[in-house]
């Protein structure tokens, strides 16, 4: 492995799975309730009862939920992070459909975003309808 490669895999995978397992919350949130979590009280929502825990994939970022009237709802990480957790990122965002996952300067992108220093901010919305 190159340089950082097991730092890199493990960050994809840990974002990967923080993403399918609040997707998963969502969706047996949505069947329980019929209605989508509220955008102000979304974690007390889904955590416990829909998911044992929200855990931050990468170290200095957080998780939002918003809604957008147009394409739906979307969970989202952002922070500042370094090139290294980046590429991490960057490996996760490549095992996702196209048109569900972007990660950009600001949360609700519907595109990808270029990235030249570091460290800098980068947010990763994954939209939960898709396109």
């Amino acid at each position: 492995l190159q340089v950082g490669g097991q730092a890199r895999e493990l960050t994809r995978d840990k974002v990967v799975s923080s993403f399918h397992g609040l997707a998963a919350a969502y969706q047996a949130y949505l069947r329980a309730n019929r209605v989508a979590p509220a955008v102000a009280s979304w974690q007390a929502q889904l955590v416990p009862a829909y998911l044992p825990e929200l855990k931050i994939p990468v170290t200095g970022m957080t998780w939002s939920y918003t809604t957008d009237a147009t394409h739906g709802g979307y969970f989202c990480l952002s922070g500042s992070i370094t090139q290294q957790d980046h590429s991490g990122i960057l490996d996760a965002v490549s095992s996702f459909p196209a048109s569900s996952i972007y990660r950009s300067a600001a949360c609700g992108a519907r595109s990808n975003g270029t990235f030249s220093s570091w460290p800098t901010t980068v947010s990763v919305t994954y939209w939960l309808r898709g396109s």
